[in-house]
């Protein structure tokens, strides 16, 4: 592999970055759990309902995100 001269994160710096986005993922995931439990037994909606609202809501990230990071990534800062 050619040195191009990019530095590269440590093994042990990519492993704390992604245990700190672990617990990111702990919380949305007992989010997630909580909505369930909450659209099928406080608002009484069915189990296939409730399907189809997460199944829109990850159909809509999985557009939603690439776009978000295509403007972000393309968006330069004004110098004030």
């Amino acid at each position: 592999m050619e040195n191009t001269g990019i530095k590269r994160a440590s093994k042990l710096g990519v492993i704390c970055y992604g245990l700190g986005d672990l617990a990111s993922q702990f919380v949305w995931t007992f989010v997630g759990s909580y909505l369930t439990i909450f659209y099928t037994d406080i608002v009484g909606f069915a189990p296939a309902t409730v399907s189809v609202i997460m199944l829109i809501a990850r159909v809509w990230d999985a557009v939603n995100d690439p776009m978000m990071g295509s403007i972000a990534e393309n968006t330069r800062m004004c110098p004030h």
